[in-house]
């Protein structure tokens, strides 16, 4: 990376991790309940946010998963070559992707009822890793948790790679079933179109 663009590459990567751990969203009914993410090395990092109503909405309002998505190589590509720096800007807004949906209230209460049963060993852990990806959930409130995981992963913690793998694709799936829908009223407004 050209010198002296280190300090504008770091101010991105800094909004760009606020972006996935903080998701700038307006749902004033809804609270926190988990957060879940993986980080490929050679693929845009995802992360998904959980949210459930809070209690006096509970009975109008369901769950919702915000998605957010940053091309983390695309970015990193206009500070590491020249060219595509000049082509694309050196801009440190970082380029990052919003989704939202809706979510079953029943499977939301399903997986979290499955996530409680699951027990695993707390360990420290200070190895390293240099490719892969970098997995991990984090629960929000005064009795928090935070898990997080390489590639490589010990044996003992199968039942939550499980779990996160499962409540990844669930969460994906609701997302991508809005984005299907949003694309099928869009095209029916479009045919409607002189």
């Amino acid at each position: 990376m050209a010198e002296p663009y280190r300090k504008e590459f770091d101010e991105l990567i800094a909004l760009a991790e606020k972006h996935l751990q903080y998701p700038e969203v307006h749902l004033p009914h809804h609270k926190k309940l988990f957060r879940i993410w993986r980080y490929p090395s050679f693929e845009p990092y995802v992360s998904w946010m959980v949210f459930v109503p809070l209690e006096r909405y509970a009975k109008f309002d369901l769950p919702m998963v915000v998605e957010v998505k940053w091309n983390r190589l695309f970015d990193s590509m206009r500070f590491h070559d020249p060219m595509k720096g000049v082509a694309h800007g050196f801009s440190i807004s970082p380029t990052v992707d919003f989704r939202q949906a809706e979510l079953l209230r029943n499977q939301v209460e399903w997986r979290t009822a499955n996530l409680e049963k699951i027990k695993v060993p707390l360990m420290i852990n200070e190895s390293i890793g240099v490719d892969g990806e970098s997995f991990g959930f984090e629960t929000f409130g005064f009795a928090a948790i935070r898990l997080t995981w390489w590639s490589i992963r010990p044996d003992d913690w199968r039942p939550v790679f499980e779990w996160a793998k499962e409540m990844r694709e669930f969460l994906s799936e609701a997302l991508e079933r809005k984005s299907l829908k949003t694309n099928a009223i869009q095209q029916t407004l479009g045919a409607d179109s002189p």
